[in-house]
């Protein structure tokens, strides 16, 4: 297999507190990425409960980075996107290309040097990720709700969604944490995720 067909694999993972293995989240970006032409697998870790963030995430992230694709693709929600994270920074995972969808990641997070693109998708509705970050020894931060907010990066992509999505959305309640996988949201998400991969 050529280092050009491994660039296009993507490595979906879920995040928290997720028992049907991402189907009902990031599982729902997939056959968008089949239609490009993209190979998916998922990196599943099942529950974990709020204790096993604390004490597992290490552990999944070198998992991850044992499976990680050459210059592979990883596009992670919530608790997935801080398990990205650590495989990156702690086991060097082989990530070119991350895609945060609602990271729970402090907003000043530091993308790690091998990578060379990072999207982050957030929103100010997101309430999960706005208190996250008072959670002790979670790890989590308020990146979801704030988008990146460190050090100038400029292989950071930081997008508030509602900024993409047609005017007719501005009403409600909002995407929230986890509305970037429900219609008619999700059509906007993949346009997005998309379009992003195709400048690469």
């Amino acid at each position: 297999m050529t280092r050009t067909a491994r660039r296009r694999e993507v490595l979906l993972t879920h995040g928290f507190n997720v028992r049907d293995s991402g189907e009902k989240s990031v599982g729902r970006l997939r056959s968008a990425l089949h239609a490009a032409r993209y190979r998916t697998r998922s990196f599943n870790y099942g529950w974990v409960g709020r204790l096993g963030v604390r004490l597992f995430t290490n552990s999944l992230a070198s998992l991850m980075a044992g499976v990680a694709p050459y210059r592979g693709i990883a596009i992670g929600h919530s608790n997935g996107c801080h398990i990205i994270n650590t495989s990156l920074a702690r086991h060097e995972a082989p990530f070119s290309q991350v895609i945060y969808i609602a990271p729970a990641l402090d907003t000043d997070t530091p993308l790690p040097p091998q990578v060379q693109r990072c999207l982050v998708i957030w929103s100010d509705t997101d309430w999960p990720t706005k208190i996250a970050r008072w959670i002790p020894f979670s790890g989590w931060g308020a990146m979801g709700s704030k988008g990146y907010q460190g050090p100038k990066d400029n292989r950071i992509q930081s997008v508030r969604i509602e900024d993409w999505l047609p005017a007719e959305f501005e009403q409600g309640d909002g995407i929230g944490h986890s509305g970037y996988f429900q219609e008619p949201f999700l059509l906007y998400v993949r346009k997005l995720i998309l379009a992003w991969l195709k400048d690469a």
